[in-house]
């Protein structure tokens, strides 16, 4: 049954294949194909890298397993706990939705930066992203003392740098299209004395608005993260991936791909008949008589007389 959907059913939080939806777009984005990519554009670490050179520098993602809460991460780590995070929407745990290490390059020591990826497909949750992610690096700090990857006493030097890239699927219009760092930087307000760099430049928050997918002005790794994230055809992703960024789409990466698309139109169509039904029960409360609701939703919905019908005649019976 083909439909369009309509602004009301857009904006409905839909539960069902939502889960399913998030996980797969972490495990999507966990590929360190991809994950080479963003940080060869964002880590201004690795910008002058091969993206095989990145690839072979970096540790396994750990894809929802690492709790962000004070005291829960090594308590997991000591437990073993590395399996992926629960695919439901009542978890009660926060995790980092993408973590992995990653050594710099040309390193005499085995230096290394930690990052964190998140998806976020709310942009305004109630605060600001940028909060958040400043909470996330300042817990990837504090979290390296005692732990088997940081440092032990007051060796800070030992301090690893951090990121927290937040990939935001929906942002506001004016986030669109846009890559923003937050980081530290030295200042004087009296006198000229500095600081080697690497001693302070420790965090890093980076938001990364997408845009349509279907976008072509876009380029890079937005043009890279727009295709992958959006509902277009797999087989469209599997050109842009390969002819644009040279990577190939192995068996494990295609099914994820597939597995996106089929949780995507899952929610898309959970959220049509949401906004189906809600249309019905308002029309019905201010007055309207069955014929005229069909008519509303086979002109708002774009359903044929039958299924428009069909819609009403199963409210009314669920609500005798």
């Amino acid at each position: 049954m083909e439909t369009k959907m309509s602004p009301i059913s857009e904006s409905i939080v839909v539960s069902e294949n939502d889960a399913a939806l998030d996980a797969s777009c972490k495990n999507l984005l966990a590929f360190k194909e991809i994950l080479a990519q963003i940080l060869k554009e964002i880590a201004k670490e690795f910008r002058d890298c091969a993206i095989p050179d990145i690839i072979s520098l970096m540790s396994e993602p750990q894809v929802g397993s690492v709790p962000v809460n004070p005291g829960m991460e090594n308590a997991a780590a000591k437990v073993g706990s590395m399996g992926e995070e629960d695919a439901s929407v009542s978890e009660g745990t926060v995790r980092y939705d993408i973590r992995f290490r990653v050594r710099l390059p040309k390193s005499q020591e085995s230096t290394e930066l930690i990052v964190n990826i998140e998806a976020q497909n709310n942009f305004n949750p109630g605060y600001s992203l940028v909060t958040r992610g400043i909470y996330y690096v300042g817990r990837m700090i504090s979290s390296q003392k005692e732990s088997d990857y940081g440092f032990a006493g007051s060796n800070y030097q030992r301090l690893k740098k951090v990121y927290s890239i937040w990939i935001c699927v929906k942002p506001a219009a004016e986030w669109r299209n846009t890559i923003t760092l937050y980081q530290l930087e030295e200042k004087n307000l009296v006198g000229k004395a500095h600081e080697t760099q690497q001693n302070y430049d420790k965090l890093c928050v980076a938001i990364v608005g997408l845009g349509d997918g279907k976008d072509k002005s876009a380029s890079g790794i937005l043009r890279l993260l727009q295709a992958l994230l959006s509902d277009m055809p797999v087989h469209e992703k599997e050109e842009i991936l390969e002819k644009e960024f040279g990577i190939q789409t192995t068996q494990p990466l295609r099914k994820e791909m597939e597995d996106m698309c089929n949780y995507s139109k899952g929610v898309r169509e959970e959220a049509l008949e949401e906004g189906i039904v809600i249309m019905i029960s308002t029309l019905f409360e201010i007055g309207l008589s069955s014929d005229e609701i069909v008519q509303k939703l086979m002109s708002g919905y774009q359903l044929s007389k039958e299924d428009a019908q069909k819609y009403v005649a199963d409210y009314q019976a669920a609500h005798k």
